[in-house]
């Protein structure tokens, strides 16, 4: 990556959605100002769960009902759904994402699977390349631990939708 291109990179704003616990499927707020920050555009990752094709289509199902192109990617612990980290085809799509919602769980299984013994996977680049480009990074419980900054160190300018009991707020960060 050329100068050019990493200053316009680090110039993007970051776009979170953290949410605490549960994100409730009558939140209108939140689902909103995440589908405006996404496009309308999402991608699941129900990794961290233990029963990830429930929550998987579950969730999906959630934010389809709020307007969103949403699907969900079969990212989870165990050896195919590990494997799928690697697959072309996967990886292509988190390319053109508007935004990856991961569901709460073992945030164990996130990392275990996405950068398994610490090295990033194909997909875990993609995902970070895209949030980079200004594609939304959303979460609840342990997907809150998927942030674009290493720990201790001052995050970069970000776009935030923050749900806090049953209020929200949005607001650019420096």
């Amino acid at each position: 990556m050329g100068k050019a291109a990493a200053a316009a990179l680090a110039a993007t704003p970051q776009r979170l959605a953290i949410t605490g616990g549960r994100l409730e499927d009558d939140n209108r707020a939140i689902y909103a100002e995440m589908r405006r920050l996404s496009g309308g555009r999402i991608l699941i990752l129900p990794t961290a769960s233990s029963e990830p094709m429930e929550v998987g289509e579950e969730t999906r199902a959630a934010f389809a009902t709020h307007g969103f192109d949403a699907e969900v990617l079969p990212v989870f612990a165990g050896v195919s759904g590990a494997g799928a980290a690697f697959d072309p085809t996967l990886v292509e799509k988190a390319a053109g994402a508007g935004g990856f919602y991961f569901t709460g769980g073992d945030q164990g299984l996130i990392t275990g699977t996405l950068a398994p013994g610490g090295a990033q996977t194909p997909l875990l680049r993609a995902i970070r390349r895209r949030v980079a480009e200004g594609g939304l990074l959303a979460g609840s419980s342990a997907g809150l631990r998927l942030k674009p900054w290493p720990m201790g160190s001052r995050p970069p300018p970000i776009s935030l939708a923050f749900w806090w009991g049953r209020g929200w707020a949005s607001s650019g960060m420096g």
